[in-house]
């Protein structure tokens, strides 16, 4: 029996080191620090202002061989972005604004630059709010065009739990990075197991759906109980007071590999888990590491990483 290579496993620096994404040279010597470790084959961070702190990370990346991601999401929510909204200027603005993320991602090394759409309008606003974020993507694929090997990926969220983002319910999530993909092929999208549930969706049938658009795998645990301080899509560990657990994750994989959305595709699978305050961000980085593992060895066990 031949044994499935791994999927590539990722670390959500932009969660594990959330409290010093703006601190100068943290985050460029904790991407050093993992890539030299050599566990993960991917990081994801978010913006790095300085550019000494770009060329770093660049270097870092490409002598590693690891694959790098940029999240704009705090961005978005800080400077209150929105990427669909129906006011042109606004959404002019927005665009304009990760165009400048987007090249400093390339300084960086980025190959995959994480988009969210703004917040759901209500159903009579909901398609024109669509049409605006199709305008968006477009304008942004054309830029990342311009960088070869950068691609685009979408991050759905629930619609009114928690995030109530306008993408939303996996099934239009596929259908607008399908229309963005007949002009820009370097478009995907990134399944979040706790924005899955957050939309009532069982994230094995989301991951289905998504298929060969799939780029990345967050494995994230909602909190479902609105008497808990945690209610929503907090990033906290697996298990309770969350819903899912590496039980769960391990599922998702198997489907995924099954399937052939994670042997053919191999995306980038990764566990979001953010440090809380105070806490050592490096006991986070061992926490997704761990899980990671335990995940892969439940499929193993289940025969699925066997081919």
């Amino acid at each position: 029996m031949n044994v499935c290579e791994p999927p590539v496993p990722g670390l959500l620096l932009c969660e594990t080191h959330f409290a010093f994404r703006k601190e100068k040279g943290i985050i460029s010597d904790a991407v050093a620090r993992i890539a030299d470790e050599g566990f993960f084959g991917a990081i994801s961070i978010a913006d790095v202002e300085n550019k000494a702190g770009r060329n770093s990370i660049r270097k870092t990346v490409e002598a590693h061989d690891v694959a790098l991601s940029q999240w704009t999401s705090m961005v978005l929510g800080d400077e209150e972005l929105d990427l669909c909204s129906m006011d042109t200027r606004h959404r002019t603005r927005s665009v304009a604004r990760i165009t400048e993320l987007i090249d400093q991602a390339a300084e960086c090394g980025v190959r995959n630059l994480g988009l969210l759409s703004g917040p759901d309008p209500g159903e009579e606003l909901r398609a024109q709010a669509t049409a605006s974020m199709f305008e968006s993507l477009s304008e942004l694929c054309d830029v990342i065009s311009t960088y070869p090997g950068m691609r685009l990926m979408l991050e759905p969220l629930d619609r009114d739990i928690h995030k109530k983002g306008l993408i939303g319910p996996t099934t239009e999530a596929v259908a607008l990075v399908g229309h963005v993909q007949e002009s820009f092929p370097a478009a995907g999208l990134c399944l979040d197991t706790g924005h899955a549930v957050l939309l009532g969706e069982d994230p094995v049938d989301s991951l289905e759906l998504m298929g060969q658009h799939i780029l990345e795998i967050h494995f994230s645990n909602p909190v479902l109980d609105r008497n808990d301080p945690t209610f929503g899509d907090m990033h906290g560990p697996p298990g309770p007071p969350g819903v899912l657990d590496v039980a769960d994750f391990a599922r998702v994989l198997s489907k995924g590999i099954e399937t052939g959305i994670v042997t053919k595709g191999r995306p980038i699978v990764s566990v979001e888990v953010r440090t809380t305050a105070g806490g050592d961000p490096w006991e986070t980085v061992e926490l997704c590491k761990t899980t990671i593992s335990r995940t892969w060895e439940l499929v193993q066990a289940s025969g699925k990483g066997s081919d």
